[in-house]
């Protein structure tokens, strides 16, 4: 997402401008991996030829609460 950074310091800026493709910053404030893989499936139906997913420590906790 690029929480408090500029948009031209986000991680999918710079892999944009470096490999010269189109990417999709889908990334969610608050999100752990778990909804975040419900809000691919369900938002973004298009097809990709390469999803990134960033798994941090606190995600666990997000996780199963939001499973439970």
């Amino acid at each position: 997402m690029g929480w408090g950074v500029n948009d031209a310091d986000t991680f999918a800026y710079r892999l944009e401008q470096t490999l010269n493709v189109n990417v999709v910053n889908a990334a969610v404030s608050s999100y752990g991996t778990a909804r975040q893989f419900q809000y691919v499936t369900k938002f973004l139906r298009r097809k990709y030829d390469l999803i990134i997913v960033q798994y941090c420590n606190n995600d666990l906790g997000e996780n199963l609460n939001f499973l439970n």
